[in-house]
């Protein structure tokens, strides 16, 4: 694929769950890493991945492909510079 031809877009996804584990870190661990090993299957496309706990805090920042300078601005933008663990 050429420059010329990616399009950049956005898309948000929330994810409600439950467990029977009183600490949510194995949970959280265990559903980004499926998560991110599905997405990484995708063709074609370059990805760049946030995960962020119930208040906001970035728990997982992932990024697969080879981003165009253009993405690479647009995720600056939707990211922001917040630190992973913050």
């Amino acid at each position: 694929m050429t420059m010329a031809n990616m399009k950049q877009g956005v898309r948000e996804a929330r994810f409600v769950f439950e467990t029977e584990a009183g600490n949510f870190t194995r949970t959280d661990i265990h559903w980004m890493d499926r998560v991110s090993n599905a997405i990484a299957q995708v063709k074609n496309a370059n990805f760049a991945l946030e995960f962020l706990d119930e208040k906001g805090r970035v728990l997982r920042k992932v990024e697969f492909g080879e981003p165009s300078p253009e993405m690479k601005q647009l995720v600056e933008y939707e990211f922001g510079d917040e630190q992973v663990g913050a």
